[in-house]
């Protein structure tokens, strides 16, 4: 890979032992994606979408009638997804923010079996005592856990 934020295609070819290498615009590498132009937007829809999966599976397994334990699963099951080294990669562009803010709205509508007009954002969170930030909520606290 070949890590520049210009928007030359052209790349010269790398050799290893007389062997051309590969050439790739994004890796995963200790569990998050690099892009070779050094943004974080693959990260952030990589892991809403693992997190979505892991929302689903809950809102499959407890249903609607246990709002405490839908939390507790979520805040223990897709929350670490959202939160993995989020110290290295913080998301800082609204909209990888926004892809990210999408999996809690959608948790929180699942936890109180709401849709989004039946009661707002601000609303559920408070009901639910969740952070109503995610950027703000990952960032505190990847910071705390590298301290300890």
């Amino acid at each position: 890979m070949r890590i520049s934020q210009k928007n030359d295609t052209s790349s010269p070819g790398y050799h290893l032992c007389g062997n051309r290498l590969n050439t790739v615009s994004e890796t995963k590498d200790l569990g998050f994606y690099i892009m070779s132009n050094l943004t974080w937007s693959l990260q952030a829809t990589k892991c809403a979408n693992k997190a979505k999966s892991v929302l689903g599976f809950v809102r499959r397994t407890v249903g609607p009638n246990n709002p405490d334990l839908f939390s507790k699963l979520y805040k223990s099951l897709a929350r670490p997804i959202l939160e993995y080294s989020s110290l290295v990669w913080s998301p800082h562009l609204k909209k990888d923010i926004a892809t990210l803010e999408k999996v809690q709205r959608r948790a929180s509508r699942f936890a109180l079996d709401t849709t989004a007009n039946d009661m707002s954002y601000e609303d559920r969170m408070k009901r639910l005592k969740w952070p109503t930030s995610v950027k703000g909520e990952l960032y505190h606290h990847s910071l705390n856990a590298s301290r300890q």
